[in-house]
């Protein structure tokens, strides 16, 4: 619900600022960068992903950014700090979009 109400309200771009606390021991980088991918679809938006470095809270890195459409599409290290950059083609979010109007019509009830 709350990815589509994101969709709804017409947010081009998801921020959000950690993600990687206290998930070390297990290895859930894949499923969390799934869940995140489902969300960029979900919303038609993109979204930024801050991992943080942090042997104290077993935190360990990987941001990401994230299309619409295609997916990750980058991921950082989970050993050394960076930073990512991207060009961000925010047309990208306009198809996403239009293209929700095309598979998923309006229903109308007699």
């Amino acid at each position: 619900y709350l990815y589509e109400s994101f969709n709804n309200d017409r947010v081009d771009i998801i921020v959000i600022p950690t993600w990687s606390l206290g998930t070390f021991d297990l290895n859930t980088q894949k499923y969390i960068s799934t869940l995140f991918s489902y969300g960029a679809f979900q919303s038609r938006s993109f979204i930024l992903v801050s991992g943080n470095l942090n042997k104290e809270t077993k935190s360990f890195g990987q941001s990401m950014i994230i299309d619409p459409i295609d997916g990750v599409l980058k991921q950082g290290s989970s050993h050394k700090e960076e930073i990512l950059t991207e060009n961000i083609d925010l047309d990208k979010v306009k198809i996403a979009r239009e293209f929700d109007k095309s598979w998923q019509p309006l229903r109308r009830f007699i």
